[in-house]
Parts: structure tokens; C-alpha cells; sequence
């Protein structure tokens, strides 16, 4: 029976599942180009009651695998949308950014059913953030996660930590294979 809540409960709707942000995080995680690899990763930040949203792939070069590649679209308070890129090897805050986000650690699970492991109560407003990464690692072993959180979370301290380091490296052109 308690199984069968926690399915409810995880699986059910949230109230920001209809949101425009939601729906581009959604589309991001299979967003594919020809010269690029992944999505590796998506990040998706959404300030509660303004309109502005931005939603952040991590991609490599299919030709220079070394090569880290971020697509950042963003949507400012008056709807407009503007895609920008950033890659690692013109840009040396693109590599800082992704070894900071290699050390975002696994958030425990506090299931509100056992005694002793009732979670905080999320805030209400802030910035809801989501996180994805399609290959992880968590006690060593592969895995896929899915993460969301608001302002304490630690994708949105990891985006935090790093965005002003990353102003200066972003263009309007799309990476391709040289």
C-alpha cells in the first residue's frame, strides 16, 4: 500500500509541469544537432511570477569529443527567446563551470513515510530548478537523475556560482565540426 502512494505521489502533477520552461527542459533532454553529442546534461531555472525562464544543455563536439559545448535558450520578462553557445575551448570558464558541476553531489532521500525522514517544506516561490543528466555516476554505478529543486538546491547554487564567470562566453553562432 505505501508503495503504491509513493508511486502517487512521485509519478502525479506538479504545478509547474504546464509552464513554458517545463516544456522546453522536456524538449532540451532529446534536442539534438548534427555536429554536436548529447544532450549530456540539462539544467533548467524558472523564476516564480516573472515570465523569464532559461534552460542549459551540456553538448561535446562529435568530431573534437574534448571539446564541451553549452546551449543556453533564454527567455527574458516580455517573451523574447534568444539562443546563445558557449564552448570549452574558447572559452576556459565553460571547463571551470562543468568541473564545479562534477563535484554537485547525489541528494539524499528523506521519504516523508519513516519516522525520523520528513524533508523540509519546499519554498514556494524562487527559482524552481531541474536538473537531468542522461549518464551519472552514484556509488559507483551508472545511472540516469532527474532532480528538482528552488534556490537552495545545488544545481541552482552550481549555476549560481559560475554565470558571471560565464557572461563573457557566449555567442549567437552554432558550434559546428571544423
Amino acid at each position: 500500500m505505501v508503495a503504491l502512494m509513493l508511486v502517487g505521489l512521485l509519478s502525479g502533477p506538479d504545478a509547474f509541469s504546464e509552464r513554458p520552461a517545463s516544456t522546453a527542459f522536456e524538449a532540451a533532454k532529446t534536442l539534438e544537432f548534427a555536429d554536436l553529442a548529447g544532450p549530456q546534461f540539462v539544467l533548467g531555472l524558472d523564476p516564480a511570477f516573472d515570465g523569464r525562464w532559461m534552460v542549459l544543455s551540456g553538448y561535446r563536439l562529435r568530431q573534437e569529443r574534448r571539446v564541451a559545448v553549452l546551449r543556453l535558450e533564454a527567455v527574458d520578462g516580455h517573451g523574447e527567446t534568444e539562443v546563445k553557445w558557449a564552448q570549452s575551448d574558447q572559452c576556459p570558464a565553460v571547463g571551470a563551470f562543468l568541473v564545479d558541476g562534477a563535484q554537485m553531489y547525489a541528494p539524499g532521500i528523506a521519504l516523508p513515510f519513516l519516522e525520523g525522514q520528513t524533508p523540509r517544506t519546499p519554498m514556494a516561490d524562487g527559482v524552481w530548478t531541474r536538473f537531468h543528466a542522461s549518464f551519472v555516476e552514484i556509488d559507483g554505478k551508472s545511472a540516469s537523475l532527474e532532480v528538482s529543486g528552488n534556490t537552495d538546491s545545488p544545481a541552482y547554487r552550481w549555476w549560481d556560482r559560475n554565470s558571471a564567470a560565464l557572461m563573457s562566453c557566449w555567442t549567437t553562432t552554432e558550434p559546428a565540426a571544423s
